[in-house]
């Protein structure tokens, strides 16, 4: 009974722990992963199941992938260590860090003498440097960096050997202006025993001209006004120690607008290149050269010189440059304003017919602050075509002996003291001369010029007086008298006519065209004659004489055109005319009696002159059976009859 009451007292036990709210008696268990569990269960209550043995639920498998990082860790060291062993073992070990490239000499020297180098290479690796050569390269000129123009030497050295040093004696000619630095390159070239490929060190070596081989000074104004001209002298010294420069050229790159007009001597090519042949030391050569400065106000124009020896091919460029200069001018505002219109126009360049009178206008403008006084202006008269009997100026005095126009404070008082701001001008008209004299003489590209020139003075602080100048010049070109002449003939002419005159209605009556161009003083390109003839009007397209003239009929638009072509000076006066004859067909109708019918309309000729450029025009009147140019043709004679 005992046992039994035992039994049931740890059964209440057990329900008032399972049933209680205090935890605290209960034993904790860890969370994690959950395991099926075999129990066995006893068939009696009196001992408590035991658990059965089981691994730890954390204990996994080794993976394929820490296998693999394990390997490939135990790769990476065993290939550091071997690349470690490889370079660091006394079996061949090679850099470029073990090179070393010195060089001994004057880091300084003067511009076109030779300049004696000691290269000295060491070999620090454990390693013979084979097929070893030294590549010297230096700028050849002194613009050299700029051009790419390189001087470049290759010397062979051999083998140099693991821990040995080689020198090599070397010279170098440097060109450049006196502070400037120049950089030699030095680069040793070879290859490794039994190796193919090649390898490079490379270092620099930095030299200074302490004076140039030739020294170039250029005088010029650093300011300009538009249309003044200006002089620019350029002196070549040679300063080397050697004995002579040879083939010596100095060039100048003008900038646009310049116009260049005359030099002391002259240019050799092109009116900016000049040989200056052999030089000695000491010697100087003197270059002037004069021109025009265009350009708007506040421009600068950069004139650019150099100097050194001809090229021996090529006679019109510097081979090797020894020195340079650059010379900038600014333009500015001129003091005072010069304009000169031509028949109301402003331009630099004219072209005007030869029969029509000049008129030209000067105009003026103080732009300064301050007065100027004693102001005058100059018109000087040129050219081929200048009449030096058809000027008139008023008030100007003309100075026939001079060729010039002079308006000063004697013709004009108020040129002899100008306000700041004040405007004024003046006139004055020519007439070309004729482009045909009497005796025949032709005038070849006539032209003339007029080249206009102010000069004034003004004081300035101290009582200074200072002149001053400004300019401008005009250039009026002739048109050649390029004329048609333009006839109807029936009697006469290079072409045989038939049919009844007067024509009568409705029978056929044959006319000759005659164009004839003649030209003056220019030549003429591309000239042709155009003409329509009437619906009514046949073109005998057989019968154009001089049959080698390219004559042509357009049946759509029934114009009759000739391609004359080149039309050379003189031509109808010093030589023979051009030109050439057509026939034409006329079968009138009964609408057409006692009327004169036209057998051709307007005849145009145009033609480009070559010296002016500009595109002529001729027109001449319709042609109609009125033949008023045939020497046989008799008045009553051009109505149309029955």
């Amino acid at each position: 009974m005992a046992e039994n009451e035992d039994k049931l007292n740890r059964i209440e036990e057990l329900k008032r722990k399972l049933y209680s709210k205090d935890q605290s008696s209960l034993r904790p268990r860890p969370l994690g992963v959950l395991h099926k569990k075999r129990f066995d269960t006893p068939e009696e209550w009196g001992e408590l199941p035991k658990e059965p043995e089981h691994k730890s639920r954390f204990t996994l498998p080794t993976s394929v992938f820490k296998k693999m990082l394990y390997a490939s860790l135990i790769f990476l060291l065993c290939a550091v260590g071997f690349t470690y062993y490889m370079f660091n073992s006394n079996s061949r070990s090679i850099s470029t860090e073990n090179i070393d490239i010195k060089v001994l000499g004057n880091s300084f020297t003067s511009g076109g003498d030779e300049l004696p180098l000691q290269v000295e290479i060491t070999n620090a690796n454990n390693v013979d440097l084979e097929f070893a050569y030294l590549n010297v390269e230096y700028p050849k000129g002194a613009n050299g960096e700029a051009e790419g123009n390189y001087q470049r030497d290759s010397i062979q050295l051999g083998t140099i050997g693991a821990g040995k040093s080689v020198s090599q004696n070397i010279k170098v000619t440097l060109f450049g202006d006196q502070g400037s630095s120049k950089d030699i390159k030095l680069t040793l070239q070879y290859r490794l025993a039994g190796e193919s490929a090649e390898f490079n060190k490379e270092d620099h070596y930095a030299v200074a001209i302490n004076s140039a081989p030739v020294t170039l000074a250029v005088e010029a104004p650093t300011e300009a006004t538009p249309n003044q001209e200006i002089t620019l002298k350029a002196k070549v010294t040679l300063n080397a120690k050697k004995t002579a420069a040879t083939n010596m050229m100095l060039k100048v790159d003008y900038p646009p607008g310049f116009q260049f007009e005359t030099s002391t001597p002259n240019a050799f090519f092109s009116n900016n290149i000049w040989t200056l042949g052999d030089m000695q030391p000491g010697s100087e050569k003197d270059i002037l050269i004069k021109g025009l400065m265009l350009g708007q106000e506040g421009e600068a124009k950069s004139f650019h010189f150099y100097t050194g020896e001809g090229d021996p091919v090529d006679q019109s460029k510097i081979a090797t440059s020894y020195t340079s200069a650059l010379q900038t001018i600014n333009i500015q505002k001129p003091f005072i304003d010069a304009h000169l219109t031509i028949n109301g126009l402003d331009q630099d360049t004219y072209s005007v017919p030869g029969t029509i009178p000049l008129s030209a206008h000067i105009s003026w403008t103080n732009n300064l602050p301050i007065r100027l006084n004693d102001v005058t202006v100059t018109a000087k008269l040129s050219g081929n075509a200048f009449d030096r009997t058809a000027v008139r100026s008023d008030p100007g005095f003309y100075d026939s002996v001079n060729n010039q126009i002079i308006w000063d404070k004697n013709t004009i008082p108020d040129l002899a003291s100008i306000d700041p701001g004040q405007r004024g001008g003046m006139d004055f008209s020519l007439t070309p001369l004729p482009l045909l004299s009497g005796n025949h003489t032709l005038i070849n590209s006539p032209q003339i010029t007029i080249a206009v020139n102010i000069v004034g003075t003004q004081t300035s602080e101290g009582n200074v007086t200072t002149s001053l100048t400004n300019s401008q010049t005009a250039t009026i070109k002739i048109s050649t008298g390029l004329q048609l002449v333009s006839k109807a003939l029936y009697g006469s002419g290079p072409i045989q006519n038939s049919g009844p005159i007067p024509p009568k209605a409705e029978q056929s009556t044959t006319y000759t065209i005659v164009w004839t161009i003649t030209n003056t003083s220019n030549q003429v390109s591309n000239a042709q004659v155009k003409g329509t003839i009437p619906s009514y009007i046949v073109f005998n397209s057989g019968s154009v004489t001089p049959k080698e003239e390219d004559v042509t009929f357009n049946q759509s638009t029934s114009e009759v055109s000739w391609n004359a072509g080149t039309i050379a000076p003189g031509m109808g006066f010093t030589k023979s005319p051009r030109e050439v004859a057509f026939q034409v067909t006329l079968k009138p109708s009964l609408s057409q009696v006692a009327t004169t019918p036209t057998l051709l309309g307007q005849a145009t000729l145009t033609g480009t002159d070559a010296f002016t450029g500009e595109v002529l025009k001729n027109v001449k009147n319709a042609l109609t059976t009125y033949l008023s140019g045939d020497p046989t043709f008799n008045p009553g004679t051009d109505t149309v009859v029955r």
